[in-house]
């Protein structure tokens, strides 16, 4: 269990906003995935904000957190960069619309705001390259702390790097079919960082030092040392928060886009049989918590929600050592 949160607490609150917004369509702007809207700053969702037909080209990608932070073709970009293109029912995406990429590509985004600020970043991806520095997303500045990079080194190694500080986590090796994934980033002055695909936590650092500036940021490519590093693959949604969202938070967020695109969660992944817990029933409880966001998501069925709870119910979890 992430140390930095405790599970129950605020997830009620969300949970309640969530159900109230599932007859309200149009909603984008307002509320953000999973009902944790406080702190959206972007949020690029390839079925919305996209004037394009499927295989034509992407020269905006609207912004649908409410603050105008659109995505955008520059063709004046001086570096050889072509629009994506929408794939409108991506297989591997849940059949859910796509941008793709394919080593030329790229859109221009804003991203200065996280100078000096907490983060968490979600992306919902698929990469489909051999060799190095596959980056989905990154700034265009080769000093140490002036550029936020995300996306993955190696064939095998997922990177949150603010240049030159790089946390790195060991994932699934890219072997010639596309891969798909849930990544999300967090930073916090406080606690450092943490990388985490589909729901699991895979690496932590304790540095704490900021963003210093983050300039030039795009999606598509990483500019560095006088070469560009091309990201080949499909990007179906990014989120970002300019804060640390605490467990509960991150669950409803998560579970929603898991939800969208067919990717799987586990329940163990946010609430730990080996946790601190305080009693058996505080784990039993944040147990039913989850479930329900999963139900809700369509992760689990009403009948898995109820074995899942009394599984919890009848193990070891949470005794008293």
């Amino acid at each position: 269990m992430d140390n930095n949160n405790n599970f129950g607490r605020g997830l009620v609150c969300t949970t309640i906003i969530s159900l109230f917004l599932l007859g309200s369509p149009n909603t984008f702007a307002q509320i953000g995935p999973g009902g944790v809207s406080d702190g959206l700053s972007v949020w690029l969702r390839a079925d919305v904000g996209i004037e394009a037909a499927d295989g034509g080209s992407v020269l905006v990608w609207e912004d649908q957190s409410g603050q105008n932070r659109h995505a955008v073709y520059n063709p004046a970009n001086g570096f050889g960069e072509v629009p994506p293109v929408l794939d409108a029912s991506n297989p591997g995406a849940n059949d859910q619309p796509t941008v793709r990429f394919f080593n030329v590509n790229a859109l221009e985004i804003d991203l200065s705001f996280l100078a000096g600020s907490d983060y968490t970043i979600f992306v919902l991806n698929g990469r489909d390259r051999f060799g190095l520095a596959n980056f989905y997303l990154a700034g265009d500045t080769a000093l140490q702390d002036r550029s936020l990079v995300l996306g993955y080194e190696r064939v095998d190694l997922l990177r949150q790097a603010h240049f030159n500080r790089d946390l790195d986590a060991t994932v699934e090796e890219y072997v010639g079919t596309q891969l798909w994934s849930l990544d999300a980033f967090r930073f916090s002055v406080d606690e450092g960082k943490d990388v985490y695909q589909d729901g699991e936590h895979l690496a932590s650092d304790d540095v704490l030092v900021p963003l210093l500036s983050n300039t030039g940021a795009t999606l598509g490519h990483f500019r560095a040392f006088g070469s560009l590093f091309w990201f080949q693959g499909d990007l179906a949604e990014v989120v970002i928060y300019d804060r640390a969202l605490s467990l509960d938070e991150r669950l409803n967020v998560e579970a929603e886009l898991a939800g969208r695109y067919g990717r799987p969660l586990s329940l163990d992944d946010y609430v730990p049989c080996d946790a601190d817990w305080k009693n058996k029933g505080e784990y039993v409880r944040n147990l039913a918590r989850a479930a329900t966001v999963f139900e809700r998501q369509g992760l689990l069925t009403r009948g898995e929600r109820g074995a899942a709870v009394s599984r919890g119910a009848n193990s070891t979890c949470g005794q008293t050592q």
